[in-house]
């Protein structure tokens, strides 16, 4: 998965940019490099639409090095993009179609406070603490708040 930082595509986790490499004319990983070095221009990127297997129509989003450098590659230089993945960070959230990238976390969907569009994020799902109150059963999946409890399972 991929980060986009300014024109660049950093892959997450890590501090390696996606880099064009136009001697090989193949895409690698490699250090992200400052803007307005020579080497930031194989790291920019623009979104483009993308025709899907051949068709003339626009039909999935992809991304280009940005268009000074793309020319002298004859467009070659281009990758469609397979999906998003949805934002996990509090407050911040995806505008557009996407997946969570840990698949049994739940995808959340939010209104845009200005446009009232979609946007969607990823939490991890939440298991409830087991009741301590004595009687008391808890009816779902649970984990025992304090660790040094034992939790007791009964068929009732």
């Amino acid at each position: 998965a991929f980060v986009r930082e300014g024109l660049a595509l950093r892959e997450k986790n890590t501090s390696l940019c996606l880099s064009w490499n136009s001697l090989g004319a193949i895409w690698g990983l490699g250090k992200c490099a400052s803007a307005g070095t020579s080497e930031a221009d194989y790291q920019s990127f623009d979104w483009v639409d993308m025709p899907e297997n051949g068709s003339k129509n626009a039909s999935t989003q992809g991304f280009c090095l940005t268009s000074a450098k793309a020319d002298s590659f004859g467009g070659a230089a281009c990758q469609n993009v397979r999906h998003h993945v949805c934002a996990t960070e509090a407050g911040v959230c995806t505008p557009r179609d996407c997946e969570c990238e840990e698949k049994h976390w739940i995808k959340h969907e939010l209104p845009l406070r200005d446009t009232g569009a979609s946007c969607w994020s990823c939490a991890a799902p939440v298991i409830p603490y087991c009741s301590t109150q004595p009687g008391t059963c808890t009816a779902t999946a649970c984990e025992c708040e304090d660790p040094t409890h034992e939790k007791i399972t009964s068929n009732t």
